[in-house]
């Protein structure tokens, strides 16, 4: 960690390192590097880069924080395709955009879905701020951005014992609502540090894309965790 300044408006910089393989061979497939930026405890910035085995960098996640800590700018870049996908919290309702590939006009629309929604990137911090409820047993529902299709979708969380879990961790699933979208979309586990909150492993489909344009359905482990305060 790397802190830049002191008292309380201390700006702390904090690395993290990942690692993701293919769920269904476990071939490595790209890494991970990201920077959390910290201040007063507060996480006001977040930036990854995804490289490939070849040391193609296959895609750039940057994040901004206001005060919605789980609806902040979002924005994703797919260097080789030219892909681009964006959430821009505005005073009422979200902007989604999207590019489908260099060249290509961006597409944008104004959502205002229902209460509780989040951004990709913030799903994390979202479940982890259940953790409470979730070890009781209770389902949290809330609705998901998809900036790259313009729209939102409804999921819900529950507890789970469906994969290994070690002492000190926490399970999380994710699922749809909607009957058709589990047909194309499959579930989603978020392993947590129990005591820490940072999210240490992540099994399902990610936005990194493979060179036909799917998403991977990978394995990401980050030793560090991600989302913890320093």
């Amino acid at each position: 960690m790397l802190t830049l300044s002191s008292g309380a408006s201390a700006e702390t910089l904090r690395e993290v390192s990942g690692r993701a393989t293919l769920l269904d061979s476990g071939e490595r497939v790209y890494s991970v590097t990201a920077q959390e930026t910290w201040v007063g405890g507060r996480q006001t910035r977040f930036s990854a880069r995804h490289v490939d085995g070849k040391g193609r960098l296959r895609m750039t996640r940057e994040v901004v924080y206001h005060d919605d800590r789980f609806v902040p700018d979002e924005r994703l870049e797919h260097p080789l395709t030219g892909k681009m996908s964006q959430t821009k919290r505005l005073a009422k309702g979200v902007r989604l955009s999207a590019r489908d590939k260099a060249g290509a006009r961006v597409r944008s629309a104004v959502v205002s879905p229902p209460r509780p929604y989040v951004s990709g990137f913030a799903l994390s911090a979202f479940l982890s701020s259940h953790r409470g409820a979730l070890a009781k047993g209770e389902t949290v529902r809330f609705v998901m951005l998809a900036p790259s299709r313009l729209d939102w979708y409804r999921f819900r969380a529950r507890k789970s014992a469906d994969r290994g879990v070690k002492p000190g961790q926490f399970l999380v699933a994710i699922d749809t609502d909607s009957m058709v979208l589990r047909l194309f979309v499959s579930t989603m586990y978020f392993w947590f540090d129990a005591q820490t909150g940072g999210l240490i492993r992540y099994e399902g489909p990610v936005s990194v894309e493979d060179d036909g344009g799917d998403m991977l359905n990978v394995r990401v482990d980050f030793p560090q965790g991600l989302g913890v305060a320093p």
